[in-house]
């Protein structure tokens, strides 16, 4: 079964026992409320690969993915939010990626020689780096003196990520490190107050500004002479949000192909030969990929991932949940654009097929 079908069967049956679940969570009966979230997250599991977490408040629940910063995952995830029916939504919140400063944020803490340490008692400096537009940080908190600095880190990351949410702990934070005494440093914020701060800077220095962790791309340029003009044996510059995806397929190897496909889905591209002039190339290409994850994203069928330029060819790199609707759509969109897309799984590359 492709990978959209699996969510609207999950979500049929999600609506079947969701009064239940709903009254569970309000009405704080722990017991039933943790038999159902077992359920839900062992579907789950085999639904997206992750759990979901549940927080509630006077006037929506809601029900968050944690993707773990996986691209696999995160596509996946997206996908659930997609077909999650409207008639949940008037008192159902669903989060594909974890948002900052919720509930579990207010209330998370760990207990070390018999104290207890939150948010308000880690310190966070941080340096601006404006050529990688990111942030270093290094995190003081006296609880994590009494650990190795291995686990120390591991729990500034998990609330990290619970403070400032899984987009800007992906796409703003690169070094962190835990200290072992407070510094003397301009930049210094307490955990809660750091997305505040992120924000601002992404603001006042105008750095690009994202809606999830699956809109983050990542640019290469390749070095060596193009050796053939075959399919991407010609590529000479790459965008893509799924770097780890783009290495194995470099290295020929093909871990995520195969996990991808375990959830129905398919990792493919379109190629195409292009019309235009070579500096106008990589600007069409763009926006022929923003068209077509317009197009089938909201429907679930497919999105986009990334693509390349090549000295003949042209591609737009897919994530394909429902196969069968998305050759459908493609037959519609090459009746109203001027070049011809073929799709090519990369699966089928890696057995030798066509």
């Amino acid at each position: 079964m492709d990978a959209r079908s699996r969510m609207v069967q999950f979500w049929r049956w999600f609506q079947g026992i969701e009064g239940a679940f709903y009254t569970a969570l309000q009405k704080q009966q722990s017991e039933e409320r943790n038999r159902y979230e077992e359920m839900i997250n062992q579907k789950m599991e085999q639904l997206c690969g992750c759990k979901a977490v549940y927080e509630v408040d006077d006037h929506y629940m809601e029900m968050t993915c944690e993707s773990g910063a996986r691209k696999n995952i995160q596509y996946l995830c997206g996908l659930w939010e997609t077909c999650a029916p409207q008639e949940l939504r008037s008192r159902w919140i669903f989060n594909a990626f974890r948002k900052p400063l919720g509930e579990m944020a207010q209330h998370a803490y760990f207990e070390l020689k018999g104290k207890r340490y939150g948010g308000h008692d880690i310190k966070v400096y941080y340096t601006i780096d404006d050529a990688a537009k990111l942030l270093h940080l290094q995190l003081y908190c006296e609880g994590f003196c009494y650990v190795e600095k291995k686990a120390a880190k591991e729990m500034a990351m998990y609330l990290l990520e619970l403070y400032i949410g899984e987009l800007e702990l992906e796409a703003r934070i690169g070094d962190v490190s835990i200290l072992d005494a407070p510094i003397d440093a301009q930049d210094v914020v307490l955990l809660p107050n750091l997305y505040e701060d992120i924000c601002d800077i992404v603001i006042d220095r105008n750095w690009l500004e994202y809606r999830d962790p699956t809109q983050i791309y990542f640019a290469y340029q390749l070095d060596h002479p193009v050796q053939n003009e075959s399919l991407r044996k010609d590529m000479v510059a790459i965008v893509t949000s799924h770097p780890l995806l783009f290495e194995e397929l470099v290295n020929q190897t093909y871990d995520q192909l195969h996990e991808f496909s375990t959830f129905g889905a398919e990792y493919g591209y379109l190629y195409y030969e292009p019309l235009a002039e070579k500096e106008k190339k990589s600007m069409i290409r763009a926006q022929y990929e923003k068209q077509i994850h317009e197009l089938l994203s909201p429907l679930g069928i497919a999105r986009t991932i990334g693509g390349a330029i090549g000295t003949k060819y042209a591609y737009i790199d897919m994530a394909i949940f429902d196969k069968k609707a998305f050759y459908q759509a493609l037959e519609k969109i090459n009746e109203k654009v001027d070049v011809m897309f073929t799709y090519r799984a990369f699966m089928g590359e890696e057995e030798g097929k066509e």
